[in-house]
């Protein structure tokens, strides 16, 4: 999935990220950070590593276990529930024979928490990168 900001933002114009979107109805997490276990080695090589030239992120999104409670539509608009948060995968080495078969552990900061403002700050900056 692809974000683009418009305007101009240093020395680029219409920056943009892009990102892998997984949902997960039962976290795991221990000091601050979620472990997740969901991404094959072959995903995760779509996101390792410093060779991509527009930033690439893992967008994961925490949802409850029944599918009919993700959302609530109310008058004043749509209320999702929990939490969204991404992670940078730039400085892992990519898996040299990637096996589909194969899960390969993500370390997902919880301090990462994936809001509008953030979005925004990710496609505007590539510092954050």
């Amino acid at each position: 999935m692809g974000f683009r900001a418009t305007g101009r933002y240093g020395h680029v114009q219409s920056p943009m990220i892009e990102a892998q979107v997984k949902t997960w109805s039962r976290p795991t997490e221990s000091s601050g950070r979620l472990h997740y276990r969901g991404l094959s080695e072959w995903q995760f090589n779509k996101l390792a590593g410093p060779n991509f030239s527009v930033p690439r992120y893992l967008f994961l999104i925490c949802v409850p276990l029944d599918p009919l409670e993700y959302a609530a539509f109310r008058s004043e608009g749509v209320l999702l529930r929990h939490l969204g948060y991404y992670v940078s995968l730039r400085s892992e080495t990519p898996i040299a024979e990637p096996n589909r078969q194969r899960h390969r552990p993500v370390e997902v900061p919880t301090a990462n928490v994936l809001t509008a403002h953030e979005l925004r700050r990710l496609t505007e900056s590539r510092t954050a990168w």
